[in-house]
């Protein structure tokens, strides 16, 4: 879990990001026992970006599981994402 360490952060201390998401819709299935969260974003690389070259789009969570990952409305086998 992250916690808070009390630093100020300004809006300098920023970069662009490499990828930017343009739009994100969430269908959420609420259940006692398992909530659902079906993410669908439009993903674009960042022309402003002007850090290393990155190849990889990284997508981090706590405490989730991946049921699957589709791009352009193809899903991706297991071994083609980590």
């Amino acid at each position: 879990m992250r916690t808070f360490n009390g630093q100020a952060v300004h809006l300098d201390d920023y970069t662009p990001a490499a990828f930017k998401i343009d739009t994100i819709h969430l269908d959420i299935r609420l259940d006692p026992e398992q909530t659902v969260v079906i993410a669908t974003m439009t993903v674009e690389r960042n022309e402003a970006f002007t850090g290393t070259p990155v190849d990889t789009l990284v997508l981090d969570g706590e405490d989730l599981a991946l049921d699957f990952v589709s791009i352009n409305g193809v899903d991706l086998l297991a071994n083609h994402y980590v």
